[in-house]
């Protein structure tokens, strides 16, 4: 290899590392935007929007346990704000089962236990 192709493959290699963070940072930016205007959304009353921003934000990037467990957390309330009650518990007992000890597993359970109420005449 020439001198000048092994310093651009070098270089390039170098850009390459340096290049890594930031673009993992937009991800992360672009991900808590996707959260951002999920919550938005949900509290506007446009769950089918959060539903597609809480989609969005696991495509950026692989969310932490924490985060998996609120965008489970708030696909349950958008199903819920749609009617789909079913649908809302089986993901808020998914979204307790997966994470029992975080904020949005004990929420969930909460949820559960208020949709499973006897209608009170």
């Amino acid at each position: 290899m020439s001198k000048a192709k092994h310093r651009l493959a070098r270089v390039t290699a170098l850009a390459l590392v340096l290049a890594l963070p930031v673009l993992a940072g937009c991800a992360s930016l672009a991900q808590l935007g996707a959260m951002h205007s999920a919550q938005r959304s949900i509290a506007k009353g446009k769950y089918e929007a959060a539903l597609l921003n809480l989609f969005q934000a696991e495509k950026y990037k692989a969310p932490d346990g924490e985060l998996r467990a609120e965008i489970a957390f708030l696909r349950g309330r958008c199903h819920e704000g749609l009617g789909r009650e079913a649908e809302a518990i089986a993901i808020y007992q998914y979204t307790a089962d997966t994470f029992p000890t975080t904020s949005h597993g004990y929420q969930a359970k909460a949820r559960i236990a208020e949709l499973q109420k006897p209608p009170q005449s």
